[in-house]
């Protein structure tokens, strides 16, 4: 039996397959009714963890508004947050690390050899495990008040490669103008 549904995380649910009052029970695709009344109890798990901003590779903003970046949070309460303020000899190269293919199990530095790293903090997103929600990346921390230009904004979280998900890529990275 499949039933689909939207399920909570972490939530225990039994589902009960009983005979009709006639005594006939569900028929199967073989014609076969149920023999007996069936129960099944199951337990969901965490949410998938993600981080998600609101295009891959490249985005603008508009220079007088709030200056945010949008991201999308799913059960990560935390992640390594780091800025660039991109050199024009160095936006090629930043624009092809937003774009990164993560391998080797995250272990090299997608920002190695870029220069003019501004902000290098870990990121509390305030979302509680298994919480949903969307925070803003002030790109101001990386060009100033006034400040403009391009950024490139490095995220890394061991939160989006639990164990089910090891393989899973914890870079995210996005070049902002």
């Amino acid at each position: 039996v499949y039933i689909k549904a939207k399920y909570a995380p972490r939530t225990r649910y039994t589902v009960r397959i009983a005979k009709s009052r006639d005594g006939k029970g569900p028929v199967d695709i073989h014609d076969q009714v149920l023999a007996r009344p069936a129960t099944k109890t199951f337990t969901t798990g965490d949410r998938k963890p993600q981080l998600s901003f609101p295009v891959r590779g490249l985005a603008a903003l508009e220079r007088s508004g709030k200056r945010l970046v949008p991201l999308e949070v799913t059960n990560v309460r935390r992640s390594r947050l780091r800025m660039v303020k991109v050199a024009p000899e160095q936006i090629f190269k930043v624009i092809a690390k937003a774009r990164y293919t993560w391998h080797r199990k995250g272990r090299p530095d997608p920002l190695a050899g870029i220069k003019g790293i501004k902000v290098r903090r870990t990121l509390h997103t305030g979302i509680k495990r298994n919480g949903k929600g969307r925070i803003g990346i002030s790109t101001d921390e990386a060009l100033g008040r006034r400040g403009s230009g391009p950024v490139y904004i490095e995220l890394r979280s061991e939160e989006l490669r639990p164990p089910a998900f090891r393989w899973a890529n914890p870079f995210r990275g996005i070049v902002v103008q």
